[in-house]
């Protein structure tokens, strides 16, 4: 069986993402045949991912209407960001920020193509994200015995947390779509996001419960979500309370936010977003460069480390009010696809709807997950997100597409095709050429 050469590229992508951010470790000044001090394997394997992806798909240049539909203001963000370089220079971490975010753009675009001429192709994807989030899972129990609840011996707990939430939000639109037994999965996959003792992870962990049963026009969803809510916030009040370091994760250190009359430990992010925004009023509209946020809080505030924790404030002071737009309205499209092909597949009863569901919950966890994490910046994140969310795109489209002689399908009305696309070996509709409905992950 023949598989294409992106779909084996997906796959290392993926799959090198479960090891979170063990990459980083290894310097290339490590590696008898490079002489690079200041590069990691993480950064090396970002240059490649941002690369490799745009030279795929100029191989086959056939743009998804859909896709293109939904991306454009995040295809006009990375446009942005380029032209703000002859403005400003880049930092170095700034740079290689700018290189996640046009990898996530690169990968929605080369897996919705993928995904529109492959049905399987989908299921492909959900299942090694999967397997990714599990791999991270084993090395982070490792690590769990090594050091205990939270630490962080040689794996990023809540980088771990992070990604577990894509499994999570796979093993539960399979269980919305009638796969009982993932509802398990995702329990156990919770208890570990608990474990990393990362709060807005374990949030949005929760809060992903009651959005996969909910039907807007349905009373017995409506019940149904109620009770799940009510379990769960019974269930998270019981935890905060009794487990000793998620309360004192909540309740003790800077309290500097009060809910309800309760103080809540915010980890110092007050200090740092109170710098960042000081600093963005220099250049409200076009904002100071890449990096520029994370150059404002060393300049400020010895020893911190560069990262405001707060994904829409570092757009916001980096690339002004224009970039911040740009990408706001991104995500509110990316959102508004996902979540009309879950509804319309849901529908009609399509087995899809799991893939698109999974794809709406890994955004909607991505949109809150940046108010308080850097999560903009984890290439093992947002690479994987852009191939579910590409996947989903992908399959809008209800019909699967045709072969012709050349080897490539033929691009109906809801397909653009470039005029300088060209057939290529890798690219012949073999692998997986089924036209019957996607199984569940």
């Amino acid at each position: 069986m023949k598989v294409p050469l992106v779909a084996l590229f997906v796959i290392s992508v993926i799959v090198l993402s479960g090891l979170i951010d063990l990459p980083r470790a290894i310097t290339l000044d490590q590696l008898p045949v490079l002489d690079l001090e200041s590069v990691s394997l993480m950064g090396l394997l970002t240059i490649a991912y941002a690369l490799s992806a745009p030279m795929l798909w100029l191989a086959r240049p056939v743009l998804v209407k859909s896709a293109i539909s939904a991306l454009w203001p995040l295809m006009a963000f990375v446009g942005w960001i380029f032209y703000s370089f002859v403005f400003h220079t880049p930092t170095g971490v700034g740079l290689q920020n700018v290189l996640v975010i046009s990898t996530f753009v690169g990968l929605v675009l080369l897996a919705s193509y993928e995904s529109y001429r492959n049905r399987n192709f989908g299921r492909l994807v959900r299942t090694t994200i999967v397997w990714a989030a599990w791999l991270a899972g084993s090395l982070y129990v490792i690590q769990l015995f090594l050091g205990g609840l939270g630490s962080r011996t040689f794996l990023s707990a809540r980088g771990f947390a992070l990604l577990a939430l894509l499994g999570l939000a796979c093993h539960l639109g399979a269980w919305r779509h009638g796969r009982r037994r993932e509802l398990w999965w995702a329990v156990a996959l919770t208890l570990l996001i608990g474990a990393s003792l990362s709060r807005m992870a374990l949030g949005i962990a929760l809060m992903f419960f009651p959005l996969s049963q909910l039907s807007l026009g349905s009373l017995r969803s409506w019940i149904k979500v109620g009770l799940i809510t009510a379990l769960i916030v019974s269930s998270a009040l019981l935890a905060v309370t009794y487990v000793e370091p998620l309360h004192e994760r909540f309740f003790e250190g800077d309290l500097a936010l009060e809910v309800a009359g309760v103080a809540i430990n915010v980890s110092g992010r007050g200090v740092l977003w109170q710098v960042v925004l000081e600093s963005y009023l220099q250049s409200p509209i076009t904002g100071l460069g890449a990096g520029s946020a994370g150059e404002a809080i060393t300049q400020n505030l010895i020893g911190r480390e560069p990262q405001p924790h707060n994904d829409y404030l570092r757009v916001l002071h980096d690339y002004g009010l224009l970039g911040l737009g740009l990408l706001v309205l991104g995500l509110l499209k990316l959102l508004a696809a996902t979540g009309g092909s879950w509804m319309r597949a849901n529908r009609r009863g399509d087995p899809e709807a799991s893939l698109h569901l999974a794809a709406l919950l890994a955004v909607a966890g991505f949109c809150v997950a940046m108010i308080t994490t850097n999560i903009i910046t984890y290439v093992f994140f947002m690479a994987p997100l852009g191939v579910l969310v590409g996947s989903s795109l992908g399959r809008t489209s209800s019909r699967a597409p045709r072969s012709h002689a050349a080897g490539l399908p033929e691009a109906p009305a809801s397909v653009q095709p470039s005029r300088t696309a060209r057939a290529a070996s890798f690219s012949k509709p073999s692998w997986g050429a089924s036209r019957r409905g996607d199984g569940e992950a």
